[in-house]
């Protein structure tokens, strides 16, 4: 079924969201279930983007293992010298620096916790090669769930924490509760009971869906968290959940910037060319930037 959009919600957006919108429909169900032939379509339409980026930009791309976990090294060709030594740890989810992105387990295959587990054992070898203080945490929209639940880990267990988070519409409640996942059900991409369903049914493995660890906007913080900056849009239907992240770690002493875009979607800073995406990632590396100049 199409997205609802009125005249009144298109003035204020771009001609591009526009576009997207009138021509986007929800996910779904049985897309969810038959999730392994929908990952292999997504690759197989996402490959030739990803190709089409490394050759404009000029990237270096090499793959290894850092505690038996595959990890993905993208290199900008030429590197800010000023950020000579900083690297951005993505789970999911670069740009002036050098990129480690952890090529995890993915569910149904697995369930909770092991996406974790192999990601904090990547961020511990992270933490060994290039101190902690150097290593900037990516996430988006699941990859919330394990950056936010391995930074409470890492937190707990007295590790070091990176310089700086960056947090792209993540999910960070995965019972589906909150004010958005009420009005923009129907509204975004994946229908509230597609994206409970799918989290309890492929990722919980039977753990509570409120579980802290699970669900790390409920975790109990021992302390600040990085800076952080957290990106959504009002169409979202994850901006309950970060408005409340954002409460959270302001509480807790931590500086925290929320990223709020008119009439934008989960998810809607992977569209390279959408002004809106373009304007939201510019203001995410920007936040990053002021950090690390700061330090």
């Amino acid at each position: 079924m199409p997205l609802p959009i009125t005249p009144a919600q298109e003035a204020t957006i771009s001609p591009q969201a526009v576009e997207f919108l009138s021509a986007a429909e929800g996910i779904p169900i049985e897309a969810i279930q038959a999730v392994t032939v929908t990952r292999q379509a997504f690759h197989a339409a996402e490959e030739p983007v990803e190709e089409s980026l490394i050759e404009k930009f000029n990237l270096k791309t090499e793959n290894i293992t850092m505690g038996g976990i595959p990890v993905l090294i993208i290199s900008p060709s030429s590197p800010d010298p000023k950020y000579q030594g900083r690297v951005i740890f993505d789970i999911h989810g670069g740009g002036f620096v050098m990129v480690y992105s952890v090529d995890y387990d993915l569910s149904p295959e697995v369930k909770y916790p092991i996406a974790i587990e192999q990601c904090l054992t990547v961020y511990r070898e992270m933490i060994v090669k290039f101190g902690a203080k150097n290593i900037v945490g990516l996430s988006s929209s699941a990859g919330g769930q394990i950056m936010l639940s391995l930074i409470v880990r890492a937190q707990r267990e007295g590790l070091e924490l990176p310089a700086a988070l960056a947090f792209y519409t993540p999910n960070t409640d995965l019972s589906g509760v909150g004010d958005s996942n009420v009005f923009n059900d129907g509204r975004d991409l994946v229908d509230n009971h597609v994206l409970v369903g799918a989290m309890s049914a492929l990722y919980a493995g039977g753990v509570d869906l409120k579980d802290e660890l699970l669900s790390p906007v409920y975790a109990e913080l021992s302390g600040p968290f990085p800076p952080t900056v957290i990106n959504t849009g009002t169409r979202d239907i994850l901006l309950s959940q970060c408005v409340r992240l954002y409460w959270k770690l302001r509480e807790a002493g931590g500086k925290t910037e929320l990223l709020v875009s008119e009439g934008m979607w989960h998810g809607f800073n992977w569209e390279l060319e959408l002004p809106e995406g373009i304007r939201a990632r510019k203001a995410v590396y920007s936040f990053i930037k002021s950090v690390l100049d700061g330090m």
